[in-house]
């Protein structure tokens, strides 16, 4: 039998597909996610008062301590980097705020300390690499204006860079119709809602067949022009 917790765990990743986007099928990006505090975090508009008046902007000492709290505790929250692995639990989260070295602060200064500028000229071979993958992007043809008859060089998607472009809005297409069919059959309610249910209940499958197909063109046809 679930327990209260599995029940509640099972309502936030429902919750989380709803909000972040996508399913099992077709999941949301990487760098979506939502992160849960619970069971909340109330703020009042004073509480933003660094803000508005600085943090040197009290009336007295009093004030003044009170708008650093209150900057120090907002920088707290919006410097932890969330775990997205899975559904937040209360204990997890507790985990995260209090780890000094889960925090974006800590993890950028990591970054900066181990990154090195490296500065080296490209080799001749190099550089015509270069210039033949830019050639392969776009394409620069002599056009002659109709009104003053002078020619002018116009550049403009290579045929590559086309069927690219064309292929990867297949597939976004596809992906969206699939996600519409399931959000309106999600959010569907009343006699009104019936079509919608089963319409996602019979032809999902498709729906998906369809993204999947709309995918694999794109990465087929979707480099060759």
């Amino acid at each position: 039998m679930p327990t209260l917790n599995d029940l509640g765990n099972l309502m936030l990743a429902q919750l989380y597909q709803s909000v972040g986007g996508g399913d099992n099928a077709f999941p949301a990006p990487k760098n979506t996610f939502v992160a849960w505090a619970m069971p909340a975090i109330p703020y009042g508009p004073e509480q933003f008062d660094f803000a508005v008046q600085g943090l040197g902007g009290g009336a007295d000492a009093a004030a003044s301590l009170a708008i650093q709290q209150h900057a120090s505790e907002f920088s707290t929250i919006v410097d932890f980097i969330p775990d997205v692995s899975q559904v937040f639990t209360q204990d997890h989260q507790q985990t995260v705020l209090r780890s000094s070295e889960a925090r974006l602060s800590f993890m950028y200064g990591e970054i900066l300390r181990a990154a090195r500028v490296v500065k080296q000229e490209l080799s001749q071979e190099d550089q015509e690499k270069l210039a033949k993958f830019r050639g392969l992007l776009s394409v620069t043809k002599s056009v002659k204006d109709i009104v003053t008859d002078e020619v002018k060089q116009v550049t403009s998607p290579s045929p590559m860079m086309q069927a690219y472009t064309e292929k990867s809005q297949d597939y976004i297409q596809a992906v969206m119709n699939y996600h519409n069919k399931r959000v309106a059959a999600q959010s569907a309610v009343g006699p009104d809602g019936k079509a919608a249910v089963l319409d996602f209940a019979n032809n999902a499958q498709l729906y998906r067949m369809q993204a999947e197909q709309a995918l694999r063109a794109w990465e087929a046809d979707g480099l060759q022009g």
